[in-house]
Order: structure tokens, then C-alpha cells, then sequence
């Protein structure tokens, strides 16, 4: 099984034809459906969204080409949409942030108005790498860190975490956790990358 991706799309700056075309793309991107219930006793209306490889601003995507098609459109093997407001989206992708398609929508929100800004944050499950990407201005800055990084990180505050006889649920020597101490060192990371620019 791939390992997910964790995906946010943030629209941060974008005018009344903007927030109309985001509108369409991510939050009314769908449709109400008639599923069986999970009690088998009856039916359940849920949302479902789309699939966003049939986005107008994509093309050549169909059911022989999909895996291909997906590595260069999208960036990753598979992706879908998982929840959407008017200002930010959240995309579910395989093994791979979604960088090509974040490219690609930019450049299409880019021709409705061009001081149109969008971010990018990725989180692999198994944290293999974060980062957040930047478009603005027709440009893209990023700034990630991978799975060497990471270690780095745990390293320096922990030591050996290799180590079988590690204990992630409590350290005597730094006397915390280091799950939650890792948890919220990820958390300080995004919100101080996400203020770069």
C-alpha cells in the first residue's frame, strides 16, 4: 500500500473571479450521492467529489494512460480530492506531493488574474519529507526537508532513535515524549516556512 500524502492547497490572495473559479474547481466540485448505509438498513446521502484529473485545465487523461498520465499531470500515482473551502483545499496522493498539479492550477488561476497567490503544503504520513511551496508572481519558491533532515532532527534532540530500546513515549534524559516533542517540532517547522515570503 503507498504511503499517503497529505496535501493543502491555500488560496491566499485571488480577486471575485478567483474565489468564483476556486468555488467550481474544489468546493462545488461534486455531487450528492445514495449510498447504502453502513447498518444495512437503508440508504445515507454523502458528498462525493470528482476527480480532479478532469479538471478543465487538464487533458489526455483516460483509463488506459492513468498511471503515466497521473506521475507527469499530477505528481503522484494517484490523487483525489478529500475537503474543500473557499480558501483552501485538501488532496489525498500516493507516495508524492502534488507539485505538477499545483503548477498547473496556478498557471490556469494565473490567466484569470495575475496577482493571484497560492501555497502548497505537503506532509508524507510516515514524515519520508514535508515542505510548503509558494506561487506568486508568475514564481515558486519552496523550501522541504527529507528524510535525512528529519533524522537530523531527531537526532540532535534524542540521540539514537534507531536504537530498539528507544522509547518514543517517554525519554528520562530530555524528560518528555519524543512523538509529541516531533509532533509539535513539525508543527513550529510549517507555520515558520509558511511565513518565508
Amino acid at each position: 500500500m503507498a504511503n499517503h500524502v497529505e496535501n493543502t492547497i491555500y488560496l491566499e490572495v485571488g480577486n471575485a473571479a478567483i474565489q468564483n473559479e476556486w468555488q467550481k474547481l474544489f468546493v462545488d466540485y461534486g455531487k450528492r450521492t445514495e449510498k447504502p448505509s453502513y447498518h444495512g438498513d437503508g440508504t445515507i446521502s454523502i458528498w462525493e467529489y470528482e476527480e480532479i484529473q478532469k479538471h478543465p485545465f487538464l487533458s489526455g487523461y483516460t483509463e488506459d494512460n492513468w498511471y503515466e498520465w497521473n506521475c507527469d499531470n499530477i505528481g503522484a500515482k494517484w490523487a483525489h480530492l478529500d475537503d474543500a473551502d473557499e480558501y483552501c483545499a485538501r488532496i489525498v496522493s500516493a507516495w508524492s506531493p502534488v507539485a505538477e498539479y499545483v503548477e498547473k492550477l496556478y498557471h490556469h488561476l494565473w490567466l484569470i488574474d495575475n496577482t493571484v497567490v497560492i501555497r502548497h503544503t505537503y506532509e508524507d504520513e510516515y514524515r519520508n519529507f514535508i515542505g510548503v511551496g509558494k506561487w506568486f508572481d508568475n514564481e515558486f519558491e519552496s523550501v522541504n526537508l527529507d528524510t535525512e533532515d528529519l533524522s537530523d532532527v531527531l537526532t540532535n534532540k534524542f540521540g539514537n532513535v534507531d536504537d530498539e530500546d528507544f522509547d518514543w513515549d517517554y525519554d528520562e534524559k530530555t524528560d518528555c515524549c519524543p512523538s509529541e516533542w516531533y509532533d509539535d517540532w513539525i508543527c513550529q517547522w510549517f507555520s515558520e516556512a509558511e511565513t518565508w515570503h
